[in-house]
């Protein structure tokens, strides 16, 4: 596999962040991820089996908009505890993903969205 086609791959991704300005919905940025994978499983596949932080690289140069979105306003949490946080569910993410990919993509993105949006917001 070329490595233009990772390019490409990250060139869509980074459209979908930029494009998701009109909400500020964690939910439905993750399902449209999800659903760039699904799409592009091959390449994705490639990716993390031949970089293994391909796909946290990508997500950590959106970091702003993506800690904004993952990491609740709360006044009861220090910055450094905000910037673990982070990373912890940015790195979940990253580990469904690449889960999902190994297990032939049983699951539809929305039900991906789901299992995520019910781990993080139903204590």
């Amino acid at each position: 596999m070329h490595e233009s086609y990772g390019k490409e791959t990250a060139n869509e991704l980074f459209s979908i962040l930029e494009n998701d300005k009109q909400t500020d919905s964690v939910e439905v940025l993750l399902q449209a991820i999800f659903e760039l994978v699904k799409k592009n499983n091959k390449v994705f596949n490639f990716i993390l089996t031949e970089d293994q932080d391909f796909l946290a690289n990508i997500l950590s140069t959106t970091k702003q908009k993506f800690f904004n979105q993952l990491v609740p306003d709360d006044d009861t949490l220090s910055m450094s505890e905000k910037q673990f946080l982070y990373e912890y569910t940015l790195n979940g993410v990253v580990g469904m993903i690449r889960h999902w990919i190994k297990s032939d993509m049983k699951e539809s993105p929305k039900t991906l969205t789901s299992y995520f949006n019910k781990w993080c917001y139903q204590s």
